[in-house]
């Protein structure tokens, strides 16, 4: 049998996902992996195998049709769809080959042309970003030079992709993978499109439990989103956290993301808490990470859209008291599950809130996700969608 192909950024939790695809079909996957601009080695990803899977370099030609031998697979799997040789691979695909989206968000809600609503909020709009500069003069040969190569040159269709060409990517894919279903519903109303959905997420039981956690005391602190990016909309969670007087230790994450926009929001967020507000902004491993989740009283995510799953989970397991958006479309989910999580803008409204859930409240969330993100919960939805797609050939 031809195997799955899969192709994924060098990001930190495809490690998990080579886990769960080879776990669930044993020998049937082959991963590329794209080396990030200016390293000439993979910074996250492990777990590649040199006989079968491969590192992509930069200055690959990807754009070049013998690039995938398109007869050699059953299927391919884009870890994303944001990347310019993502969307370009992706429309240039043979009409009978299965193609798969594993959504990570930043495609489609970063982006206005198809995600309509605000992500950020208005004090957070306020601080200053890292902007592309780019020479937004216009002439009529400028005009007509874009004009030739767009239609001459397929490298520089390649590496200029349009809305359009965006658009189509997701038109042409055949499945969806993520494990709400309610953002599912969702993007597909607003993409006019009808995928098939896997219910998928690179985050299992597996990876929450770490030695140490379960006894750890839970201090009075509060972790604070998960990057220096703006829609983790801090400044809106921190003018309320001040609003309520809240007296302990407010960590923030702060180890990627935007240089410029985390050095702003440092200078604010002192200004307001002063020393109780410690960034953190050196990469922690996963078993640190986790632990930093486990001792604190409280999680805010202040996300007007899906980010930051594997941080909620790991701190409803933990029996971390959650706080998101009513915007993210993961309250919702995780409310109609049944675990014990809350609204921003309608819970926060007292410091008494701002403690860790009991006993109780920390077992019916742990049932909940035992179930919900056990492995073989992902790997049974895999050999299941993989068997309809190859009934389809």
């Amino acid at each position: 049998m031809k195997p799955l192909l899969h192709i994924a950024a060098d990001e930190r939790f495809i490690d998990r996902g080579i886990s769960l695809f080879e776990r669930a079909l044993p020998g049937q996957n082959r991963f590329w992996v794209w080396q990030r601009n200016g390293e000439n080695s993979l910074e996250f990803v492990k777990t590649l195998r040199p006989d079968k899977d491969r590192v992509i370099s930069h200055d690959t030609p990807w754009w070049k049709h013998a690039f995938i031998d398109k007869t050699a697979y059953r299927a391919v799997l884009f870890h994303n769809l944001y990347s310019h040789p993502q969307i370009f691979l992706a429309n240039n695909l043979p009409a009978e080959l299965p193609a798969y989206w594993l959504f990570f968000g930043a495609e489609y809600y970063n982006d206005p042309h198809f995600f309509k609503e605000s992500t950020i909020g208005p004090l957070t709009l306020d601080l200053p970003r890292s902007k592309k500069t780019r020479d937004a003069r216009s002439t009529p040969l400028k005009r007509l030079k874009a004009f030739l190569q767009n239609r001459l040159s397929r490298a520089y269709r390649a590496q200029n992709p349009r809305a359009r060409d965006k658009r189509a990517a997701f038109q042409r894919i055949n499945c969806i993978a993520t494990h709400l279903p309610n953002e599912m519903e969702a993007i597909k109303k607003s993409l006019e499109i009808a995928p098939l959905w896997l219910n998928f997420s690179y985050y299992t039981i597996e990876d929450f439990k770490t030695d140490n956690c379960e006894t750890l005391p839970k201090k009075h602190q509060i972790l604070l989103g998960n990057s220096a990016t703006p829609s983790n909309n801090h400044l809106e969670a921190l003018q309320l956290l001040k609003q309520l007087s809240f007296k302990g230790t407010i960590k923030c994450p702060l180890s990627y993301g935007d240089a410029t926009y985390r050095d702003a929001l440092k200078t604010s967020a002192n200004e307001l808490f002063g020393a109780s507000f410690e960034s953190i902004e050196s990469y922690l491993p996963l078993d640190d990470y986790n632990r930093l989740i486990a001792e604190s009283s409280v999680v805010v995510m202040n996300h007007y859209r899906q980010q930051a799953l594997g941080n909620i989970i790991t701190a409803l397991w933990y029996g971390t008291r959650v706080f998101i958006s009513d915007r993210s479309p993961a309250l919702l989910y995780f409310q109609k599950l049944g675990c014990i999580i809350h609204s921003i803008e309608r819970d926060l409204k007292s410091p008494k809130q701002l403690v860790s859930l009991s006993d109780t409240e920390k077992l019916t969330n742990r049932n909940i996700l035992s179930q919900a993100y056990a492995a073989e919960t992902f790997i049974k939805s895999i050999k299941k969608m993989d068997e309809h797609l190859n009934m389809k050939l």
